[in-house]
C-alpha cells in the first residue's frame, strides 16, 4: 500500500488550491501560517486562544479559523456544524487545521451555530468530527465568521 492510498488527500486535486495563500502550509499534519519565512504560528492554536472564530491576516493571507461542534446526517450529506457566527461570505475552500485527515473526501454542508448553512456543497475528510479545527478562505478575501482579527507579521500575534 502506498502512502497515497494510505492518505488520500495528499492526492486529491484542490479546485481553490489558488486563493490559498503562500503562507498557509502544513507542518507535522497541522495548519499554520508562516509571516517572516521563518516564524511558524499554527491555525487551531489561534482558534483556541482567540475563540470560535477567528480571521487570521498575514502578508497576502486572510483565513477564518473556526471549531467544528457537531457532525451529523441531514438529507444524504454529512451536516458540520462550526463554532462560528456567519459573516454573510461564503467560503469556496474548507481544509481541517488541526490534524491530516486520513479518509477519503465527501460531500458535506457547512453550518453556523445558529444552523444556517452558509456552504451548501463542499467536500470535507469523512472522519470530521465535533473538536476538528476548519480553515477556509472566501474568493473575496473577506472572513467567511464573524470574530476576532488577529494580525501574524514577524513571528508576533497582535489583535487587530
Amino acid at each position: 500500500m502506498t502512502l497515497r492510498e494510505l492518505l488520500p488527500s495528499l492526492s486529491s486535486p484542490d479546485d481553490a488550491r489558488a486563493l490559498w495563500p503562500g503562507e498557509i502550509h502544513t507542518h507535522g499534519g497541522r495548519l499554520c501560517v508562516r509571516s517572516d519565512g521563518r516564524a511558524e504560528t499554527f491555525l487551531d492554536d489561534l482558534c483556541d486562544e482567540y475563540g470560535d472564530a477567528v480571521a487570521v491576516r498575514a502578508d497576502t493571507a486572510v483565513v477564518t479559523v473556526t471549531r467544528v461542534r457537531s457532525v451529523d446526517v441531514y438529507r444524504g450529506l454529512l451536516r458540520v456544524v462550526t463554532t462560528g457566527a456567519d459573516s454573510g461570505v461564503a467560503p469556496v475552500s474548507v481544509r481541517v487545521a488541526s490534524r491530516h485527515p486520513v479518509c477519503r473526501p465527501v460531500p458535506c454542508c457547512l453550518c453556523t451555530r445558529s444552523g444556517r448553512c452558509v456552504c451548501p456543497a463542499l467536500d470535507l475528510p469523512s472522519d470530521i468530527h465535533a473538536g476538528d479545527v476548519l480553515a477556509m478562505v472566501t474568493r473575496c478575501g473577506d472572513p467567511a465568521f464573524r470574530g476576532p482579527t488577529v494580525c501574524v507579521r514577524s513571528g508576533c500575534v497582535d489583535r487587530a
